[in-house]
């Protein structure tokens, strides 16, 4: 059940979720201090927005088991590092489709650019409780999304403290991979073909500070939000720690039906991590609520496996202190 609550997404592939286990029946969930991306999410948003989407899919694993897990949120505030207490209880299984959570993945890539139906949108939106907000790529707002989300990007990349984060997560090598299993590989950032084979052999984690390389990602992400078929913007009433965890969940629960409708989701929330695009996204946007993810979303004619590398539940499991 932990090895696939850990499909889970979260910024940088980080994975920042320790499970603590108290007593029989009792588990804790811990927000890893040492897995926080300070740079680019200081207020741990996007950490608690992962540790939702973990919970979610073990939540889902559990019932499909014959276990029922309720929990109550024992964070006060988004720097506590217990987040999460869960208490087990056997009941009736509830079969669910485990390959939605092991086959979920980000493309990067191209996706169509074939405007997603309002079929396709209804559902994802009914399965996010309807948290989700769907922006045509041509209206006004999808083309602010676009020229924001390069701008953004470009603000974040030349940004060193940001940049220099990314590079302690990238995982340039298959030893590197092997090791840690966690993190950006090339292929996870879709970096294939020579270019993949190049980075793999060639690039070490002082590459992505140089001037190459920063421009190499504007470029991608100009190239990426000219190939899609929408935005998705993800939506919550606030960002307090038990709010977050919510719209987490919610948002996890949204992917976990994209495969079957071929239906790619990127998230390019660089929007809300940088200054001053964050204090405009709301008031540009007009909508109700606080945007806690931006995400680019298409079309695909073939749905590539998952390839990010995931910790083995073995390595995040902790005893309780004494």
């Amino acid at each position: 059940m932990l090895d696939l609550a850990a499909r889970a997404p979260s910024g940088h592939n980080a994975q920042p979720w320790l499970v603590r286990l108290d007593e029989p029946g009792r588990l804790i969930i811990v927000g890893a201090k040492e897995r926080r991306l300070p740079a680019v999410d200081p207020a741990n948003r996007e950490l608690l927005l992962s540790i939702g989407a973990f919970l979610e899919n073990l939540i889902v694993a559990a019932r499909h088991y014959g276990h029922s897990l309720e929990y109550r949120v024992i964070a006060g505030d988004a720097t506590d590092t217990d987040l999460i207490e869960l208490r087990d209880t056997s009941v009736d299984a509830e079969p669910f489709p485990l390959d939605r959570i092991r086959m979920r993945r980000v493309v990067r890539g191209p996706h169509s650019t074939r405007e997603l139906s309002a079929g396709d949108v209804a559902a994802l939106s009914r399965a996010a409780r309807d948290n989700v907000v769907f922006i045509s790529p041509t209206s006004v707002a999808g083309r602010y999304l676009r020229d924001g989300t390069v701008d953004a990007m470009h603000v974040q990349t030349y940004r060193d403290a940001a940049q220099e984060e990314l590079s302690r997560w990238m995982r340039l090598s298959d030893r590197g991979e092997r090791v840690l299993h966690d993190g950006l590989t090339p292929k996870a950032l879709g970096i294939t073909g020579v270019a993949g084979w190049y980075a793999e052999r060639f690039m070490r984690r002082g590459s992505v500070m140089t001037k190459a390389f920063r421009h190499a990602t504007v470029e991608m992400a100009r190239k990426q939000v000219r190939n899609h078929g929408g935005w998705l913007v993800v939506i919550s009433a606030d960002s307090r720690p038990a709010t977050l965890l919510e719209t987490g969940r919610r948002f996890e629960r949204m992917l976990l039906g994209v495969r079957d409708r071929m239906i790619a989701v990127h998230p390019m929330s660089q929007m809300l991590e940088e200054t001053p695009f964050s204090d405009e996204v709301p008031r540009a946007l007009g909508l109700p609520g606080t945007v806690q993810f931006i995400l680019r979303a298409g079309y695909l004619n073939r749905y590539p496996d998952p390839v990010s590398p995931r910790r083995p539940a073995g390595s995040f499991i902790v005893a309780t202190p004494g």
